[in-house]
């Protein structure tokens, strides 16, 4: 949920996409509304709305991936049957650079730390 709060606080335009077998469902823009809600993080905008099931999700990464335009950093979401749930980027276009506030965001969250094996 800090990449959320952050992301609206600072009015930081973000690329969210979520998908099946069938189809993937992009959002990219800004978001204000973040209304949690039991186990449910919600984006209620006027023309955006997210439900996220955070007790369905088992793991989050922070992945760089290059491209020609540099390295982009994503985060990732996955469940405990390790398919992927949800993945967001910074908002930018082909042929630009990442955003410096997504990234600086990115490297910044808070960690969890996982137990290690004895």
């Amino acid at each position: 949920s800090a990449m959320f709060h952050h992301a609206a606080e600072g009015e930081m335009p973000i690329m969210c996409f979520v998908g099946n077998r069938g189809c993937i469902q992009i959002h990219s823009g800004p978001i204000k509304s973040i209304k949690p809600m039991g186990p449910w993080l919600n984006v209620l905008d006027e023309t955006f709305h997210l439900h996220l099931r955070t007790d369905h999700i088992h793991e989050v990464w922070a992945v760089r991936k290059p491209t020609k335009d540099g390295h982009v950093t994503s985060l990732e979401a996955y469940g405990a049957d390790g398919k992927l749930v949800i993945q967001f980027f910074g908002k930018r276009h082909e042929g630009e650079s990442e955003r410096g506030d997504w990234r600086f965001l990115a490297e910044n969250l808070p960690r969890i730390p996982s137990p290690t094996a004895a």
